[in-house]
């Protein structure tokens, strides 16, 4: 399977990404990363890809400019 990037935002606000070759395994390997950090929950029901919603994540990307 194929290597893809995951968008998805923080119960408290915020938003990061994760590569994983499914969602499911994205949401896995966030809640891995971000476990320590009571501040910083991934919201399960946000994950997309992002590939089919590219406007959408550029205007998250635009954040950091």
């Amino acid at each position: 399977m194929e290597r893809q990037e995951y968008f998805y935002y923080f119960e408290n606000g915020g938003w990061n990404s994760e590569f994983a070759t499914s969602i499911e395994e994205a949401r896995q390997k966030a809640e891995e990363r971000w476990a320590h950090l009571d501040s910083l929950t991934p919201a399960p029901k946000t994950f997309k890809p992002v590939k089919g919603n590219e406007a959408h994540y550029r205007s998250l990307l635009n954040m950091f400019y």
